[in-house]
């Protein structure tokens, strides 16, 4: 059986208008919590954004999340939205402060509470369109040479 596909999806798949097989999981309290975690994920981001003017970054996510064949999933393998309209709203000093230079596991930044809801969208939808750089997010080596 050949499968017919229309803008990225099969002919099953583009009923729904999105692809089953593409579930991502939502960024949990336990990783936002988690220093290296949020190290990684911002230098990721930098990664993507760098070379772009910071006024542009909130459109560019909006385009990837528009363009975004997949869904979101909690731990529980339920379905459910990012909420992401306070990424949009974010002011631009906010995408300038927080992505344009790298951030260092000597010193993680402290998650405000008035940007967890935030950071929790744009690590998800980041992670979810680079999900293999996303896997190491938040881990380190084990190494005891330092003795």
């Amino acid at each position: 059986m050949t499968k017919f596909i229309c803008s990225g999806l099969c002919k099953e798949c583009l009923i729904q208008g999105f692809c089953r097989a593409e579930e991502r999981k939502i960024v949990t309290n336990t990783e936002l919590e988690n220093g290296f975690f949020r190290v990684d994920a911002c230098n990721s981001i930098h990664d993507a954004v760098v070379s772009m003017p910071y006024r542009h970054c909130p459109d560019y996510y909006a385009t990837k999340y528009r363009d975004f064949k997949g869904w979101f999933s909690d731990d529980y393998g339920n379905e459910i939205y990012p909420v992401l309209d306070p990424l949009w709203n974010a002011p631009d000093e906010w995408w300038r402060d927080n992505f344009y230079h790298k951030h260092y596991d000597e010193n993680p930044f402290c998650l405000r509470i008035e940007n967890r809801e935030r950071l929790r969208g744009l690590f998800s939808l980041h992670r979810a369109l680079n999900p293999k750089k996303a896997m190491l997010w938040g881990i380190r080596p084990v190494n005891d040479n330092e003795k």
